[in-house]
């Protein structure tokens, strides 16, 4: 495992966009790794395909579906196991994900992170970027 890496929750939408590429900085400012991690949620079969959204998020953040640790249960809480196995120096998730525009709170997953995590979680609100805006335009909200 990368101890000490900045760890990034990816739902593929805007959002996480933004949070990739505020990790990405701060993984440069404090000379250490990226690793993304992608929750499928329960209920869903123990195998994972990339959907062409998805794939374009990644094709546009230059990431290769291989560099992707894929896990499967609830998103908030694999992501507080992974970051407890990994030990990452920072956990960065978009404020709000797949679950919409929310102006008066941050985003279920996010806000759970926060109350629950035992690591530092940073969480990035949404901004533009190369790759949120090719987030948006495979989502249809260009």
């Amino acid at each position: 495992m990368d101890e000490g890496c900045v760890l990034v929750g990816t739902d593929f939408s805007p959002g996480s966009a933004a949070a990739l590429e505020e990790a990405r900085r701060l993984a440069e400012l404090l000379g250490c790794g990226v690793r993304v991690v992608h929750v499928v949620e329960s209920g869903s079969s123990q195998t994972w395909r990339p959907s062409s959204a998805a794939r374009g998020w990644l094709d546009e953040a230059a990431m290769d579906e291989d560099a992707l640790d894929v896990r499967f249960g609830s998103a908030w809480a694999e992501l507080a196991r992974y970051a407890d196995r990994c030990r990452p120096a920072l956990l960065v998730v978009g404020s709000h994900g797949s679950s919409g525009y929310q102006p008066l709170s941050v985003g279920t997953t996010a806000e759970r992170l926060t109350l629950h995590a035992r690591h530092s979680v940073l969480l990035v609100g949404p901004r533009h970027s190369a790759i949120r805006r090719t987030a948006e335009a495979v989502a249809g909200r260009a």
